[in-house]
This record gives structure tokens, C-alpha cells and sequence, in this order.
């Protein structure tokens, strides 16, 4: 625990050993639900995690079910994992979300209006409209 201070260099070997975090349940679809939304949570500054791979291995149905062995991550990941893709309603809510808040950053006057934006999504080009109408913003665009 002594060992690492700011600055420091951590090996991937050792990265796992940096930080632990536990959940628990009256059961394993409880504990899993409560883990996911701690990971949703987590943050990590400054070093590269291996946060993604699991929160989408527990989003696994062979992990929820108890089905797993030592070999797990060798039998789902075969090529290693390279990130995880984002599902439709995933992207529904990502991309106007991302539109909103660009739409922020970028247009400085705070008047009713309606502006329209290309938003790339998993190499997709999603066409967006946000409008600005008595203080409140909605977005429009096709299906993912």
C-alpha cells in the first residue's frame, strides 16, 4: 500500500492490485446490479484501467449465470478485448445527450432556436436537430 505515490510508474501485472472495489447482495443478480452501477460511478484519474472490460463482462449472461471458469476472459475474448460497442437504445441516449452538449459549447446565444448537427457514433453519421424553446432543449433524430 506504501509503495506507489504520485508519479509513479504501475505495471500492467500489478494495475489490478492498485484499487479494489466489492459489492455484495441477498443474491448474485443483486450483487452484479450493484457492482454495475458502482462501476457507472468509478472514477480513475491518471492511469489507464481495465474498468470497460468489466463492466461489460458483467453484462455477460454466461458470467450472470455463474458459468464461468478460469478461462473465461480466453473463451469471450478470444482476440483479446478491444472495447465494447454500444447497443441501439446505448447510442439513443448517448447521441443526444453529446448533441445537447455540444450544442452548449459551441452556441453562445441562449435564444429559441433550432440548430442542426452531425453526431459520429460508432463511425455512423446520425443527423441531429436541437431546439432551444422556452428554456427547455429537445432533440431530434432518425433511428440508430
Amino acid at each position: 500500500d506504501s509503495g506507489i505515490v504520485e508519479g509513479s510508474s504501475i505495471s500492467i501485472h500489478y494495475d489490478p492490485m492498485i484499487s479494489k472495489l466489492v459489492t455484495y447482495g441477498p443474491d448474485r443478480t443483486s450483487a452484479i446490479e450493484r457492482m454495475e452501477r458502482a462501476l457507472d460511478e468509478y472514477v480513475i484519474d491518471g492511469i489507464t484501467h481495465n474498468t470497460p472490460l468489466l463492466r461489460e463482462i458483467l453484462g455477460n449472461e454466461r458470467f450472470r449465470s455463474g458459468d464461468i471458469s478460469t478461462k473465461f476472459l480466453e473463451e469471450e475474448y478470444p482476440k483479446g478485448y478491444s472495447g465494447g460497442a454500444l447497443t441501439a437504445l446505448q447510442k439513443g441516449e448517448l447521441v443526444p445527450s453529446v448533441a445537447v452538449l455540444h450544442h452548449l459549447k459551441t452556441n453562445r446565444t441562449p435564444n429559441d432556436d433550432s440548430v442542426n448537427y452531425v453526431i459520429s457514433c460508432d463511425e455512423e453519421k446520425v443527423p441531429v436537430t436541437v431546439t432551444l424553446q422556452n428554456g427547455k432543449y429537445s432533440v431530434t433524430f432518425e433511428d440508430i
